[in-house]
Parts: C-alpha cells; sequence; structure tokens
C-alpha cells in the first residue's frame, strides 16, 4: 500500500496555459480585497485566526454571477505554477472554460497561490529549502478542522458582498472531504463532491488491501493502523502529522448524509483509491438532496484504460447539474 503523488497525474492532463479571463473592476468580495495580478486575474488573502491564506479570484467580481469555489487535492501544491513567464493551473484547467461563473481558490497553509517552477520539486512540491520538507504552517495546519474553519470563514466574508451571487463549493479528493463539511454551512446553495471515499481515507487504503487477500500489503496495513493510532499523532510520515492522515480518516458519508443542500457525489468506477465508492447510490433514498454521477471505466483524475483524460465530460456534467433550477 502506497500514498502517492496525485499532482503528478494532474499534470498529465493539464499542460495548457490558461489565459487571463478576468478583470477585478470591484476591487473587494465582501471583506476581501483583491489585488489585481497581470496574468491571473486577482489574489488575496485569508486571514484565519491561525495563519494568513492566499487566494486567487478568476472572473469580474461584482457581476453577480455564481461563484465556484473549487477545493484541490492533498499535497503541498500551489494553485499555479510559472514556467518560463506562462502560467500553468495545478488544479483541473476545464473549470475555467465555463464563463458563466466565477471562480476563487484558496491555497494550502504555507502554500503561495502562485509558485515559479524553480520553487518546486519533481512532484510540484513546495518545500521549505532549508528543511527540503513541507513548510512548517503546512505540516501545522493541514487538517480537516483547520480547512472547515477557514472555508466557513471565507463564505461568511464573501457572502458581505451584495454583488456575490450562489455559492457552489466543488471539492476533489482531499478537497471533497472538506466540501463534505460544509454541505450545513450557511451561505452555500450547491456542494459536488468528488472522488473520495465514504469511509475516510485510511479505512479506503485499508479497505483496498482487504479486497484482495492473497496480496494484502501487511505492513501496509500496519502502517495505516499505527497513523490512525491517537497515541502517535505528534509523529510524522511524508511530510505531513500523524493528526493530518486521522483528520482526513472521517467518515465523509457523515456530513454527506446530514447535507442540507443539494449535494452531487461524482466518482469513476475505476477509482481504486474509492473501494467504497459502490456505497453513495446506497444512501440516496435516505438523502433526499442527494445526486450521484458514476463514471464507468475512469480512475481518480478521470483517465480511462487507454490514459485519454475525461475531465471536460465529467465537469460538462457537474456544471449541467450546477445550473439545474437556476
Amino acid at each position: 500500500m502506497k500514498l502517492t503523488s496525485l499532482a503528478s497525474h494532474f499534470i498529465v492532463a493539464l499542460q495548457l496555459a490558461i489565459p487571463a479571463r478576468l478583470t477585478a473592476q470591484v476591487q473587494t468580495l465582501g471583506s476581501i480585497h483583491l489585488t489585481q495580478h497581470p496574468d491571473l486575474g486577482a489574489t488575496f488573502h485569508l486571514s484565519t485566526p491561525a495563519m494568513e491564506l492566499e487566494g486567487l479570484f478568476i472572473g469580474q467580481a461584482g457581476n453577480g454571477k455564481p461563484l465556484l469555489i473549487f477545493i484541490p487535492g492533498s499535497e503541498p501544491v500551489p494553485l499555479y505554477t510559472r514556467m518560463g513567464g506562462v502560467y500553468y493551473p495545478l488544479v483541473p484547467r476545464q473549470l475555467f472554460d465555463q464563463a458563466q461563473y466565477n471562480f476563487l481558490l484558496l491555497s494550502k497553509p504555507g502554500i503561495p497561490a502562485i509558485a515559479d517552477t524553480s520553487e518546486l520539486d519533481e512532484k510540484y512540491y513546495y518545500l521549505d529549502p532549508a528543511t527540503g520538507m513541507p513548510p512548517a504552517a503546512y505540516k501545522a495546519h493541514n487538517n480537516l478542522g483547520f480547512y472547515v474553519n477557514a472555508y466557513e470563514q471565507l463564505i461568511a466574508a464573501l457572502r458581505e458582498s451584495p454583488g456575490i451571487g450562489r455559492i457552489y463549493v466543488v471539492g476533489h479528493s482531499q478537497g471533497a472531504r472538506i466540501a463534505a463539511e460544509l454541505t450545513g454551512a450557511p451561505g452555500i446553495d450547491k456542494v459536488v463532491f468528488m472522488s473520495a471515499d465514504p469511509l475516510g481515507r485510511m479505512a479506503a487504503l485499508v479497505d483496498r488491501d482487504y479486497a484482495c487477500p492473497g496480496s494484502m500489503d501487511r505492513d501496509g496495513v500496519k502502517l495505516a493502523q499505527a497513523l490512525l493510532d491517537p497515541a502517535q499523532a505528534d509523529s510524522t510520515y511524508m511530510g505531513d502529522y500523524y493528526s493530518s492522515f486521522q483528520s482526513f480518516s472521517k467518515p465523509a458519508v457523515i456530513g454527506i448524509s446530514q447535507a442540507t443542500v443539494p449535494t452531487l457525489v461524482v466518482y469513476g468506477k475505476a477509482d481504486t483509491s474509492c473501494p467504497n465508492c459502490y456505497a453513495w447510490p446506497l444512501l440516496q433514498p435516505y438523502v433526499p438532496c442527494l445526486s450521484v454521477m458514476a463514471f464507468t471505466g475512469y480512475d481518480h483524475n478521470y483517465f480511462d484504460e487507454q490514459r485519454e483524460n475525461h475531465w471536460h465530460e465529467v465537469l460538462m456534467n457537474v456544471f449541467q447539474w450546477l445550473d439545474e433550477g437556476e
């Protein structure tokens, strides 16, 4: 059992520069102040009780369009990287093809929203040059509770603006686990949960092995059990505290089952990191506001067996669902 990088898989599908589509004529979004970026719209800072986070706004402030907040997956990667004066997204570039939305992205603690490729390692990780590890702020705050509080604060600040339309939260992988905790948060109109197991991060890894007992990685199972041991919460693995793994092992089905806004679960049936996703449709009859989309043959990042990427197709279906009833 391996905990591997997903950023490199994204890069395969995302090697396309995104032209700037926004000019932020209004310089605030509620209590959030925007700073015009020459190529990528506007940057902003969110001051949480623990620390300041960087973010990007892509669109046109104050025009009343729906605002799509995309929460990316795990790992200490920026939102965009700069290579020779060209900017490349480390989130699905197909998001920004939709002119009917404004977009907002929040970077991770201690990780800049935009970083030059010279600041990143071969996995596109942003590391502290002094230690070769993720920044201390990332290690300290890369947990479910911190992110949920930060996004709730962000949405409350956005709702202070009369020019903000409907707010949609879309989370992928680790970001989906955060989104699951926001299905009852004030100020959100719809939530999309993409590519995450209903029983949590560690359950997904352990269950994947238990499903194949003949080839079970018993050392990996022991590692998963250690990562969940509260007594070892301050130990580290792959640059993260065990407490981070523990926080994201909260079963997402808890938050989804308590949803009070329309919520869509999306997954690929060939996603090996989501062995229990077959259970999502079983939950549907008991959660009136829940919808489920399953894509046959697609993996965690919606590649098929021929390594053709289908993010565009998946997102077109997501956007259609978001627009229903609007």
